[in-house]
């Protein structure tokens, strides 16, 4: 699709009923246009300047080299939840936008229906055709997908979530009980 000097290379399908969720809204100011010798990502106020593999390398401009779904967990003490992002990256893995947070959790984020009715497949082809790729990875934990993709999971989900949380948390309980068993035996 082009309008004017830009053509569209990314864009949401947001239905009526979409457009009144918390994914739908934010989905709808989300998208990548294509511009005389770059691509301009914007998402609601914020606008960023890209490169696609096809054109002509900038200085301090990064290259969207790849549409990634990482898969990951949420590890806590009750059970490890599943999570997937999807994110644009340059060519040294560093997330330049999570487009989608898939997760059965609560807040702003997607189930898998949703995120395949919203950006579906074909939404993807423009970039395709441009030479940017499309990866599947998985991580075992937030840290290691942080390590991967800087920038894609934010530092407090990192802190909760993520392996080491979960041992320090089982520590802490552990010792507790402990603690606990100590002075019910002494007293």
């Amino acid at each position: 699709m082009t309008t004017g000097d830009e053509a569209l290379l990314l864009k949401p399908v947001v239905n009526e009923y979409d457009a009144l969720t918390s994914v739908g809204k934010v989905a709808l100011g989300r998208t990548l246009l294509a511009r005389d010798g770059y691509v301009e990502w914007r998402d609601g106020d914020r606008s960023e300047r890209w490169t696609l593999p096809d054109q002509p390398a900038q200085s301090d401009v990064p290259v969207l080299t790849s549409v990634t779904e990482a898969d990951t967990w949420f590890r806590t003490l009750r059970g490890d939840a599943p999570e997937r992002y999807v994110l644009l990256a340059d060519e040294d893995g560093a997330a330049l936008a999570v487009l989608a947070l898939i997760t059965t959790a609560a807040g702003p984020t997607y189930e898998q229906a949703d995120f395949d009715r919203i950006w579906p497949d074909e939404q993807f082809d423009g970039l395709l055709a441009r030479g940017v790729k499309r990866t599947r990875e998985t991580y075992r934990d937030f840290a290691a997908l942080n390590r991967a993709h800087p920038g894609t999971v934010a530092t407090w989900r990192v802190i909760l979530g993520s392996r080491a949380s979960y041992w320090t948390g089982a520590a802490l309980l552990a010792a507790a009980i402990v603690a606990v068993g100590i002075r019910v035996v002494a007293g």
